[in-house]
């Protein structure tokens, strides 16, 4: 009984097993002759070749869409390229101007221009003409503290303010070397009028200290010598009168003594 009962699960398996792959082929293979309930006007289901065929078909129409719709945009694209490589051009043109001041080796009056925007452009950002690459208005700068009306100067290239810049830095280094130089000569004369160089020899400050108290010992001698001078000075004067009055004296009697001859007349 137990080999009969394996045989008849071994028979219902193999039998369950071929229904099982039986139904899996109708579904998927639907035939002609098939026909699905519930159609109208008992139409037949499609084979699934016919299928294919059918999705082929609809694939191979997007295909010659899709064809079409890259021609299409292959076209923009390569006015794109086109124009971006244009665009570069202009731009490394632009960029070597405001650099060195010259446009394909010739030196630009105003290398520093207004960029201009293409009027029938509708995108968002605008894009810039690229038909003027010199000749556009110059830029203008101005100071922050300069009056709202003046109009400023026009700007230079960079390598123009690189170049100042340079040039300013070597003026200052001589500046600060000048400087530097100057304050050493301070401090030195600082010391000789202090007197801090040397130990032994009076500063201009303590010499002019000096020359002060001297001037006040003087104008005190003089103060002090200044009646004595003075009768010194009348003596002396009333001295030279008096001999010039015995002078004249003198010679009055010696003009007298010479005129009259010698006393006692002649012969005596």
């Amino acid at each position: 009984m137990g080999f009969l009962g394996r045989l008849l699960v071994l028979v219902y398996g193999a039998g369950a097993l071929m229904c099982l792959m039986w139904a899996a082929m109708v579904y998927t293979q639907k035939m002609d002759f098939v026909t699905p309930k519930g159609a109208e006007g008992g139409k037949k289901a499609m084979s699934r070749v016919d299928q294919e065929i059918t999705k082929t078909k609809q694939l191979q129409t997007a295909v010659n869409r899709s064809y079409t719709r890259w021609r299409q945009e292959y076209d923009d694209v390569v006015k794109l390229e086109v124009d971006q490589y244009q665009r570069r051009e202009f731009y490394r043109g632009q960029l070597d101007l405001i650099r060195t001041g010259k446009y394909q080796g010739a030196d630009v009056p105003d290398p520093v221009q207004e960029l201009e925007y293409d009027e029938d452009e509708t995108s968002v950002p605008r894009l810039l003409k690229i038909d003027n690459p010199i000749g556009r208005k110059p830029v203008m700068v101005r100071r922050e503290d300069a009056a709202k009306k003046d109009p400023g100067e026009k700007a230079r290239w960079v390598g123009y303010y690189i170049t100042g810049r340079e040039e300013l830095r070597r003026q200052l280094e001589k500046l600060q070397a000048d400087t530097k130089k100057n304050e050493d000569e301070a401090i030195v004369a600082s010391r000789a009028i202090i007197g801090t160089e040397n130990p032994y020899v009076k500063g201009l400050h303590r010499r002019i200290e000096d020359q002060k108290v001297i001037e006040t010992d003087a104008l005190l001698e003089t103060v002090f010598l200044e009646d004595f001078i003075t009768n010194r000075r009348a003596a002396a004067q009333l001295f030279v009168k008096r001999r010039d009055s015995l002078v004249a004296r003198l010679n009055e009697l010696q003009k007298y003594y010479k005129d009259k001859g010698p006393v006692g007349g002649q012969g005596n």
